[in-house]
């Protein structure tokens, strides 16, 4: 009896032996792929973020371009409802931000920060702006965790299988028992939670206390499962979030190929096309999206997509079928060697701006009337149509008689007041395509096309007369002033020179001042 219990003693403590020698193996082999799951999860997490980024990268493209802080913030809620995402900054060309968004769910803490320079849409060697991720600590911290159980606990379910294998291999009693146990492990659905039924009595302490730690295991691992399957759905989601973005974008936002038939676009474009009545189908063309009766336009925009060239332009869209005038910026930008993109953006407002700080910056304030400013610019453009045999050309320079009498006298409101009327009057005795301007103090200039020097001479009379005419203030005063007006006409297909031009006729109509006043005289430019 001795001899046997020495004997079975001598193969426990032979198998506990190996089995220790098979745990520290196990140990060195967990350590490893702890290692190794380390920097997976760390290369995965980096990963994702340059997904994120990769996605949303064509708006902060058009969002930093066009300084757009609208779509800048769409593009930031949708990246910061990642649990992923700490902050999200969008900067732009000037390193001012455009957006600076973090996230407030919780306690949160900040982690890794990505950075990418952000190119033009049009022109990958110009930046535009940079975008910067910080990542959330806590959430990374979790996610490594999860996903470190459920690299490592397989691996560890493996070493503990092989440990109980070789210790109760020996044992002939416990095998039955150990081969029951092994078929229930072998059938357990672990995805959905399922636990090892622990029954101590029947199967044994040891098999108890083993299924008790398996379960324990089984509930980390479903946990992971449970996580993986919730990031997969994050995932999903937050596509379909930036294909929202990319929807619901007032850019229009297309992709052609170079025969111009679309191959995507989105709402924008079709609201685009919606203006002449064309509805957009997987048939459509890029022409039905910038339908144009500019035939240089769409010669341009054919040509950028048969050549898969860059191409910017801004069209003119006038008022029709209900709808606005709308000026339209367009952008082409060959992506591969089959297909180009296209980015459509409503310029209207911007242009409405720019036209406005023209017309203000040329007019004057007092009699609504061009400023000297603007008579340069339109008096070369004039000029230039003349010099070319396009039309002749009437210069009228006027001023007033005895103004200086009534600013004397009644004060400088009552001035302002008569130059008022004057610009008024001037409006009334000329065509609407003639240009009216004050050129300071009580001196106006007019010009007029197509009109030959009888005409102007008539039109010089009959200002000189309704000028005569008593100009009433209020109920007790009246203006009463006069005009002297030097008039030069030039012939189409005559060049003259802008100064020499405006010299002569202030010098006719310096002659007329002090040859009396209150007339006119007209002088033909090529004849003088």
């Amino acid at each position: 009896m001795k001899t046997a219990h020495f004997s079975n003693s001598l193969v426990v403590k032979s198998l506990q032996y190996f089995a220790l020698l098979v745990t520290v193996i196990g140990a060195i082999s967990l350590a490893f792929n702890y290692s190794l799951a380390s920097s997976d999860i760390k290369n995965r997490t980096l990963a994702q973020v340059e997904g994120l980024i990769n996605t949303i990268e064509p708006s902060a493209k058009i969002a930093a371009y066009l300084n757009d802080r609208g779509l800048a913030r769409e593009i930031a809620r949708g990246l910061i409802n990642n649990d992923i995402v700490y902050q999200v900054r969008l900067i732009d060309s000037e390193g001012d931000d455009l957006i600076s968004m973090t996230n407030t769910r919780g306690h949160t803490m900040s982690g890794i920060e990505t950075t990418r320079t952000i190119r033009s849409p049009f022109d990958n060697s110009v930046v535009v702006g940079q975008i910067s991720i910080q990542l959330d600590q806590n959430t990374l911290d979790q996610q490594k965790f999860h996903y470190l159980v459920s690299v490592l606990t397989p691996i560890v379910l493996q070493t503990l299988a092989v440990i109980f294998a070789m210790v109760w291999a020996g044992w002939a009693v416990a095998m039955p028992r150990v081969k029951a146990f092994l078929a229930k492990l072998d059938k357990l659905d672990i995805e959905t939670g399922e636990h090892l039924d622990i029954d101590e009595q029947r199967n044994g302490v040891e098999l108890g206390q083993t299924a008790r730690y398996i379960n324990t295991l089984i509930d980390k691992m479903y946990q992971a499962f449970s996580l993986e399957r919730a990031l997969r759905r994050e995932s999903e989601i937050q596509q379909r979030k930036m294909e929202a973005i990319f929807e619901n974008a007032r850019t229009g936002i297309f992709l052609a190929d170079r025969d111009g038939k679309l191959l995507s676009y989105n709402h924008a474009c079709q609201i685009i096309s919606l203006r002449k009545g064309v509805t957009l189908t997987g048939d459509s063309q890029v022409q039905d999206i910038l339908t144009t009766d500019i035939p240089e336009t769409n010669e341009q925009i054919a040509k950028s997509l048969k050549n898969l060239s860059k191409l910017h332009l801004e069209i003119y869209l006038p008022g029709k079928n209900g709808h606005r005038e709308t000026w339209l910026q367009l952008n082409l930008t060959p992506i591969d060697d089959h297909s180009i993109q296209g980015i459509i953006n409503d310029i209207s407002a911007v242009k409405s701006e720019s036209i406005a700080a023209q017309t203000l910056a040329r007019t004057d304030p007092l009699t609504k009337l061009g400023n000297r400013l603007g008579f340069e610019v339109e008096f070369n453009r004039r000029l230039g149509r003349t010099g070319s045999g396009q039309q002749s050309l009437t210069l009228m320079a006027i001023d007033l008689d005895r103004f200086k009498v009534v600013n004397d006298t009644l004060g400088h409101g009552a001035g302002d007041q008569v130059l008022r009327d004057v610009a008024q009057q001037l409006q009334k005795m000329t065509r609407a395509n003639d240009y009216i301007c004050r050129m300071g103090g009580d001196e106006f200039v007019i010009l007029l096309d197509d009109i030959n020097e009888t005409i102007s001479a008539k039109l010089a009379e009959r200002i000189v007369e309704q000028l005569q005419e008593p100009i009433v203030l209020d109920d007790d005063h009246s203006a009463h002033i006069g005009a002297s007006i030097g008039v030069v006409y030039v012939p189409a297909n005559e060049s003259a020179c802008a100064e020499e031009l405006l010299r002569r006729a202030d010098k006719t109509m310096y002659k007329v001042k002090h040859s009396g006043r209150n007339n006119y005289a007209v002088v033909n430019f090529s004849a003088a």
